[in-house]
């Protein structure tokens, strides 16, 4: 079997790129995924307003590309499936402080120029569990 090195990133959107160490397996169902990345984040939500797209990372490698929508206060948009999910593996549901954000599979040309992609040097040292990350035009 044959090693691809995934090309590195180059961010050029307005984009937050969330950790999903704790909550990520390669095997999951779209609605899983989608579910881990949207929330449920401290994070300031009129910061986050300004960013475009959500980056799912797992070891330095975007795993999908999602259009943020809207911003919302924790709990308020998740289902109880979503809910019932994110506490079986450990994850933030339903604390007060968190926000969450709804969105789609970002257009496929951005999905494109992200997707699989490396993005370790964005990371640097941080250890925070999400990172925004300026237009770079």
């Amino acid at each position: 079997m044959q090693y691809i090195k995934p090309k590195l990133a180059n961010i050029i959107h307005p984009v937050i790129m969330f950790k999903l160490t704790q909550g990520y397996q390669q095997d999951m169902e779209p609605w899983q995924l989608y579910t881990v990345t949207r929330g449920q984040w401290k994070m300031d939500i009129n910061k986050a307003k300004q960013f475009k797209y959500a980056l799912a990372c797992d070891a330095g490698l975007v795993v999908e590309v999602y259009e943020i929508e809207t911003w919302h206060q924790g709990n308020e948009t998740m289902s109880e499936e979503e809910l019932l999910y994110r506490r079986a593996r450990g994850l933030h549901a339903g604390e007060a402080g968190r926000i969450e954000f709804v969105g789609k599979i970002a257009p496929e040309e951005i999905r494109k120029q992200y997707n699989k992609t490396n993005v370790v040097k964005y990371w640097g040292k941080s250890q925070t569990p999400f990172k925004y990350i300026e237009q770079n035009n």
